[in-house]
């Protein structure tokens, strides 16, 4: 299997971004985070390595935390933004996720209904099934992630969106494989940066450049940005 084939996010063009943007600029997290969750079950059994235990808890904050913020996905010369809002609540899982480049796109998300709201058309398609979220869905890799990389945790803090995070790598063991490097933030374990690294350097970057946790991240900013009362549902 040649190295094209593990898991690497497509090139996105802002003509097509749309609901492929949604999914595609967090899929470098996919790629390990999903693969730590394989291994929570037996985690009473063997206690996890560092590496393992930052990955799980990156995966588990992006969940289950109150976060609002704004992030950049760049790959070669395409640059797009997006504004996430995601909330938990009484219901389950809320989530906001707005194109700021190309043309306006809105995604409302609760638990696995997802609303795509097209204001060029004035349509919402809705859609019914495990949607692939921030950070993303589950792939099988399991426990067999500490067979194909070596697993490196930074002790020197680092800075992304304000906030101090310390960096883990995650350094392919054969030449099949993608690297991949990751801030996660020291308060809340959540990932600020994500970087997929190839031979040629750093091939694909999603950084927060804003970040709010917590308390100041209120239901209100669920709201959608323009009135659909009157809009086409599909």
């Amino acid at each position: 299997m040649n190295r094209a084939m593990r898991v690497m996010p497509l090139a996105l063009s802002r003509q097509g971004a749309g609901a492929a943007f949604k999914t595609l600029a967090w899929l470098v997290v996919a790629a390990t985070l999903g693969m730590a969750c394989g291994r929570a079950a037996s985690a009473a059994e063997t206690p996890a390595s560092p590496g393992m235990a930052l990955l799980q808890k990156m995966q588990q904050a992006a969940r289950s935390l109150d976060y609002a913020g704004v992030y950049t996905y760049q790959q070669g010369n395409v640059v797009l933004s997006t504004r996430v809002v995601h909330v938990v609540d009484g219901t389950g899982e809320r989530e906001r996720i707005s194109l700021l480049d190309g043309q306006p796109r809105e995604y409302i998300r609760h638990n696995e209904t997802t609303q795509c709201l097209l204001p060029d058309r004035k349509v919402v398609l809705v859609e019914q099934r495990e949607s692939e979220r921030f950070p993303a869905v589950l792939l099988d890799e399991g426990d067999r992630l500490p067979g194909h990389y070596d697993l490196q945790v930074s002790e020197t803090p680092e800075r992304v969106a304000g906030r101090v995070c310390h960096e883990l790598r995650l350094e392919p063991l054969d030449s099949q494989r993608y690297g991949y490097r990751f801030c996660a933030d020291k308060e809340t374990g959540l990932p600020l940066r994500v970087q997929t690294v190839g031979p040629e350097g750093v091939l694909i970057q999603i950084v927060f450049n804003t970040l709010d946790v917590g308390a100041d991240v209120t239901s209100e900013a669920l709201s959608p940005t323009w009135n659909i009362k009157d809009w086409e549902v599909v």
